[in-house]
């Protein structure tokens, strides 16, 4: 049977055997197979011996943790969706976590419909990474399919808008249209596997600028590291003509240390006119630092730090002191993943600037 007509594989670990029913329990029978393990160990043994789509893991187990298991995993296999679930989450063990690339960090109680939705996409990107694997296996034909995806690309546009709910700006997201590389992490993963990332970098910038026509609003657009390197970043003319309305926002942080004369970069971009965003600040590679070195006019919250954030003391005092810190020396701080209207007034109170997510509005195609 093809994996993508297999009913759906979940490892489910947890060393309290009521937890461990209770999550199986949350998912319908008639759409998952679950499997249960007490430990960690156990857990790798069923790794060794079966393929699952998912893998739902309590944090906090003895001997080897939930992020401890993440990281075993990682070794072998880079496309394995893992969920942590915890009752004491921490900003340390989120950041672990997002730097291992967990699928979701899940705060105890759960949400039953959360929890059944963050599955279900795991399991669409596990197959999409599979399915993308099996069409591309040799180089030649992952270079034609890289191009196919090049030429049918499209931008979406989502608005980031201020306190009052006025449109300051909108992001440009890439959205794939290919089978073979229907979405934007395999496309950035063949970019980089085929060092093909600046051709996609100009690309991007090209359909920005055309999808883009208002005069006034500021124009988000996603930088990668390697961009800089080849000093790709920005050398599409008709955006050099509107540098005074683009923000780049530096992905991938973590590539930053192999990026010559950064600071140089940086200081031509801002010569030219751009403006710097650090993304996803609160996750993976030292945000304090990506902020020291690229000296942002605005910082973008990961979504860790925003999503719940009405519901948790700690990520509101995250988020507050960062809000503080970021005023102190000019930064706007604008947070992404904005989905209810209790997130935004409590986001709204804690200080942040600007606002983007579903709450506001979905990307839409132009």
């Amino acid at each position: 049977m093809a994996i993508a007509d297999a009913t759906p594989k979940v490892l489910i670990i947890d060393d309290e055997t009521a937890v461990r029913n209770a999550l199986t329990r949350l998912l319908p029978s008639a759409e998952y197979e679950g499997t249960q393990a007490e430990n960690a160990e156990q857990a790798l043994q069923h790794l060794r011996q079966h393929e699952f789509d998912v893998v739902v893991s309590d944090i906090c187990m003895p001997a080897l943790s939930g992020v401890g298991l993440l990281r075993h995993i990682r070794r072998n296999d880079d496309d394995l969706p893992v969920i942590l679930v915890t009752g004491r989450p921490d900003l340390a063990t989120a950041a672990e976590a997002v730097n291992l690339r967990a699928f979701r960090y899940m705060e105890k109680p759960l949400n039953h419909t959360e929890f059944c939705d963050a599955v279900r996409r795991a399991v669409i990107l596990k197959r999409l990474s599979a399915t993308s694997r099996s069409h591309l296996n040799k180089r030649g034909e992952q270079n034609e399919a890289f191009s196919e995806a090049l030429a049918a690309l499209r931008i979406a546009h989502q608005p980031i808008v201020d306190s009052s709910g006025n449109a300051v700006g909108q992001e440009a997201l890439m959205r794939g249209q290919t089978a073979a590389l229907p979405n934007p992490f395999v496309l950035l993963k063949a970019a980089e596997d085929l060092d093909r990332m600046a051709e996609l970098g100009l690309r991007i910038q090209q359909l920005a600028v055309e999808t883009f026509p208002t005069e006034t609003a500021l124009l988000f657009l996603n930088v990668h590291p390697s961009e800089l390197t080849t000093r790709t970043c920005a050398t599409y003319e008709p955006l050099r003509q509107r540098a005074h309305q683009v923000v780049l926002e530096i992905t991938e942080r973590e590539s930053l240390g192999e990026v010559p004369n950064l600071h140089q970069r940086i200081d031509e971009l801002r010569e030219l006119g751009f403006r710097i965003a650090v993304d996803d600040f609160g996750s993976g590679y030292s945000a304090l630092n990506s902020v020291i070195e690229l000296e942002p006019e605005f910082v973008k919250l990961d979504k860790q730090l925003v999503r719940g954030v009405d519901k948790s003391t700690r990520l509101q005092r995250v988020v507050e002191a960062t809000a503080g810190m970021c005023r102190s020396i000019g930064v706007k701080v604008i947070a992404e993943c904005v989905e209810t209207e209790a997130e935004f007034h409590q986001l709204l109170e804690l200080g942040c600037d600007w606002y983007q997510g579903y709450f506001f509005g979905h990307p839409e195609l132009v």
